[in-house]
C-alpha cells in the first residue's frame, strides 16, 4: 500500500494499492484507475483488506468503522470476500 503524501492529495485520504487508487473521504470509499479523478462510489466490502494495515498516522480520517476493530482488522465484509482487490480473484494451483 502507498500512501499518497498530504502535500500531493486533497483534503481526504488517497492510497494505491494492486494499480488501482483508492480514496476516503466522509465515511465512504472511493476508487479510480487515475489519483486524479473520476473516482467512482465503491462498496466498504470492495476494500483490499491490506489498507488496514496503514498506521492511523498517515490517515487524515481514519474509518470510523475500524476503530473497535483495531489498526490490523478486517473491515467489514472483506472477510467473506477474501480481501481481495477488485478485480482480482483468488488464484488456485500454480
Amino acid at each position: 500500500v502507498e500512501v499518497i503524501p498530504a502535500n500531493e492529495r486533497p483534503a481526504y485520504d488517497v492510497f494505491r494499492y494492486g494499480g488501482s487508487y483508492y480514496a476516503y473521504n466522509d465515511n465512504r470509499w472511493y476508487s479510480s484507475n487515475r489519483e486524479t479523478g473520476n473516482f467512482t462510489l465503491i462498496d466498504d466490502r470492495s476494500v483490499p483488506s491490506e489498507l488496514t494495515r496503514v498506521p492511523r498516522e498517515h490517515w487524515r480520517n481514519y474509518p470510523s468503522q475500524w476503530q473497535d476493530q483495531g489498526q490490523k482488522g478486517t473491515p467489514p465484509g472483506l472477510e467473506k470476500k477474501g480481501g481481495n482487490p477488485p478485480g482480482q480473484e483468488k488464484k488456485h494451483g500454480r
